[in-house]
């Protein structure tokens, strides 16, 4: 990471690699999951997601990398996806933009 969170984003986004972890097991057995971060206009969702994201690339204290994840990024607004987009490539040292495929729906 590139940008030093704030104590509560490294907090979230360790649960969240956690969740994922346990997300995983479930799923390897046939119990589909999803992992959900909600929290407040300005906390930082985004910064807090793209840590979880660079870590899950190129691995962190404690956490293995696992450079074979795919994320799925969505949102209703166009600009907004572009926005997250630009600070993702801001905020993140490991993520491979290479393979990042931008869709476009009317």
């Amino acid at each position: 990471m590139k940008f030093e969170l704030k104590d509560f984003q490294t907090i979230s986004a360790t649960r969240i690699v956690d969740e994922l972890d346990e997300a995983r097991l479930a799923a390897s057995k046939g119990k589909l999951q999803s992992v959900v971060l909600s929290a407040p206009t300005g906390s930082g969702k985004t910064i807090t997601v793209a840590a979880v994201i660079d870590w899950t690339f190129g691995g962190a204290d404690g956490i293995a990398a696992r450079p074979s994840t795919a994320f799925l990024w969505l949102s209703d607004w166009p600009e907004l996806n572009q926005q997250s987009k630009g600070r993702l490539l801001a905020a993140c040292d490991h993520v491979p933009f290479h393979r990042l495929v931008t869709l476009v729906s009317e």
